[in-house]
C-alpha cells in the first residue's frame, strides 16, 4: 500500500491556527479591555444620587469635601474629570461635595464694652447683635454674659443671632422724700440703700435737726454708691438787736418868758422804759435831738419828746 501524505494537512492546520491567533490578537482585547464612557454631569445633585449614577457607569467614585458659599451641604460642587470627558470604565472619578459654608469660631467678649463689641461684630458681618441690661456691680455697658452663641462655638456670622447680657451699672434707688425726717433717720435710710450722704446745715423755721431740703429731689433714680446731699435745720436764726436813730426837732417857744426851756425824752426799748426819762436837756433855741432806739428781733420801740409839759413828737419803730 502506498503511504498517505500528511504534511499538507499539517500545514493547513498550522495555517488556520496562525490565522485564528492573529484574529484573536486584534479582536479579543477589544472585548476584554474596559469600554469608553463619557463623563456625565452630576453637579448640583446630592452626593448619594451622584454616586449611584456614576456607579451605574461602572466608575470608581472617590469623595472629597470642601467649603462652598453657593452649594448647600451634601450636594456636588464639581467632579474630576469634568462632564463630557471620555474615560474608561472602572476609572477613578473624584466627586467634590459641599461641606456647606465655612463657619468661624465665635470669640469670648465677656468683660468688654458692648458698644465697641457691637461695632466689631457688625464689621465682621454679624447682622443681628442685641443686648439686654441688668443691674450689677460691673461698670455700665460692660458685657456680663454671652447668652448666645457661646465662646468657641462655630457659627455663620450672617445667620447667627448674637445676644449679650450687659451691665446697667449698680442698681438704682428711687429717692423717698427726706424732708421732715430727722438727720438720723435720713442718714439711716440712705445707708440702708447703699447711698452716701453729705450733710450741710442752715437756719430755718423748722425744728433743729430736721431735714429741710435734699438733692437729688424726691423720686429721682440714683445708682447705688451715689451721694445724696441733705440740708439740716439749725432752727431760726437769732437776729441781733437793731439800733434805729430818730431825729426830732424841738422848736424854741419864743412867746414864753423863760429864757431856758426844758426838754424831756422818753424811750421804751431794750434799755429803757417809757415811764422813765431817758434824757433831760435845756434849750435856748430850736434844737434837733437824735434818739437811738435798740430794738429786739420781732418787737418794736417807742419814744416821746416833750418841751415842758407839751408833747412835741412821739412814735413807734418796728424791728
Amino acid at each position: 500500500k502506498k503511504k498517505k501524505k500528511v504534511w499538507p494537512w499539517v500545514i493547513s492546520i498550522l495555517t488556520l491556527v496562525i490565522i485564528g491567533g492573529l484574529i484573536a490578537l486584534f479582536t479579543i482585547p477589544g472585548i476584554i479591555q474596559p469600554a469608553n464612557v463619557e463623563m456625565i454631569d452630576v453637579n448640583g445633585l446630592e452626593y448619594e444620587e451622584a454616586y449611584s449614577r456614576l456607579n451605574d457607569l461602572n466608575l470608581n467614585v472617590k469623595r472629597e469635601t470642601m467649603y462652598s458659599e453657593e452649594v448647600d451641604e451634601g450636594y456636588v460642587i464639581k467632579t474630576d474629570p469634568e462632564e463630557g470627558k471620555i474615560i474608561k470604565e472602572e476609572s477613578e472619578v473624584t466627586v467634590y461635595s459641599s461641606r456647606g459654608r465655612e463657619r468661624v469660631e465665635f470669640g469670648d467678649y465677656t468683660g468688654q464694652q458692648y458698644e465697641q463689641v457691637e461695632k466689631e461684630l457688625k464689621d465682621k458681618g454679624y447682622e443681628s447683635v442685641r443686648s439686654y441690661r441688668e443691674p450689677s456691680d460691673r461698670p455700665e455697658g460692660e458685657i456680663i454674659t454671652q447668652v448666645s452663641p457661646e465662646a468657641g462655638e462655630k457659627v455663620l456670622p450672617d445667620e447667627e443671632g448674637v445676644i449679650f447680657e450687659v451691665s446697667s451699672g449698680p442698681p438704682k434707688v428711687a429717692l423717698e422724700n427726706l424732708r421732715g425726717m430727722t438727720q438720723e433717720n435720713a442718714t439711716k435710710y440712705l445707708s440702708n440703700n447703699n447711698l452716701e450722704v453729705k450733710v450741710t446745715e442752715n437756719y430755718s423755721d423748722s425744728t433743729v435737726g430736721e431735714v429741710i431740703s435734699q438733692s437729688p429731689d424726691v423720686g429721682t433714680e440714683v445708682k447705688e454708691g451715689s451721694t445724696v446731699s441733705i440740708t439740716v435745720s439749725l432752727g431760726p436764726k437769732e437776729e441781733p438787736p437793731r439800733t434805729e436813730k430818730v431825729s426830732v426837732e424841738v422848736p424854741f417857744d419864743e412867746e414864753s418868758e423863760e429864757t431856758e426851756q426844758q426838754v424831756l425824752i422818753y424811750v421804751d426799748d431794750m434799755d429803757s422804759e417809757i415811764s422813765e426819762v431817758r434824757r433831760e436837756e435845756t434849750i435856748t433855741e430850736t434844737t434837733t435831738f437824735d434818739i437811738e432806739l435798740r430794738i429786739e428781733p420781732g418787737s418794736e420801740a417807742s419814744y416821746k419828746v416833750q418841751r415842758g409839759d407839751e408833747v412835741i413828737d412821739e412814735g413807734t419803730v418796728k424791728y
